[in-house]
C-alpha cells in the first residue's frame, strides 16, 4: 500500500517559530538605495533575525560591509585626487551612483531569499514591523560607519 499521500511534505524551513514581526524584503531594498551598504547591512541583518533564519545573517552582513569598504576605498582616492593633484570633481566615475546601484542589486539578492520565508509569515495574519525609524537609523549607521571607513583609509593612504 502506497501512504505517499499522507507523508508530510513540509520541514522545519516551513515552520512559523521564530517569527519577530519581520518587514517586507522589497521595501528594504527602496531603504537601501537611500541607506547605502552599511545601513542595509543593519536591516538586512536585522530582518533575517526577524524570519528566524539567524543563520543568514552574518554571510548578509559580511556581504554588505565587504561592498561598503571597498565603495570606501574608492572614495578615498577620489578625495585624495580631488585635493591633492586638483582634479575637478566629476572626472572619474560617479562613484555615488555606482555605489547605490551596487547596493540596490546586493538588496535585491537579498529581498528574493527573505521573501520566501516571509510569505509564511503572512499566512499568519499578523501586522510587519514598522520601518521608518529603523530605516533612520540606517542612514546614520551608513553615514558614521561609511564616514570612518573613507577617513581611515584615507589617513593609510596619505601615510603611505
Amino acid at each position: 500500500m502506497d501512504d505517499d499521500l499522507l507523508t508530510p511534505v513540509l520541514d522545519e524551513r516551513h515552520d512559523r517559530v521564530g517569527f519577530e514581526r519581520p518587514w517586507q524584503p522589497w521595501r528594504l531594498v527602496f531603504v537601501s538605495f537611500f541607506a547605502g551598504p552599511f545601513g542595509a547591512a543593519y536591516l538586512f541583518g536585522m530582518n533575517f533575525k526577524k524570519l528566524g533564519q539567524r543563520k543568514r545573517i552574518r554571510w548578509s552582513v559580511l556581504l554588505f560591509c565587504v561592498m561598503g569598504i571597498v565603495l570606501g576605498a574608492f572614495r578615498a582616492q577620489e578625495f585624495i585626487a580631488l585635493t591633492e593633484e586638483g582634479l575637478a570633481k566629476g572626472e572619474g566615475p560617479d562613484l555615488t551612483t555606482i555605489g547605490r546601484v551596487g547596493t540596490v542589486l546586493v538588496a535585491a539578492g537579498m529581498a528574493y531569499v527573505q521573501s520566501k520565508r516571509f510569505h509564511i509569515f503572512l499566512y499568519g495574519n499578523e501586522e510587519q514591523s514598522p520601518l521608518l525609524w529603523h530605516a533612520l537609523g540606517a542612514l546614520g549607521i551608513n553615514w558614521v560607519v561609511g564616514s570612518g571607513v573613507m577617513l581611515a583609509v584615507t589617513a593609510v593612504l596619505q601615510a603611505n
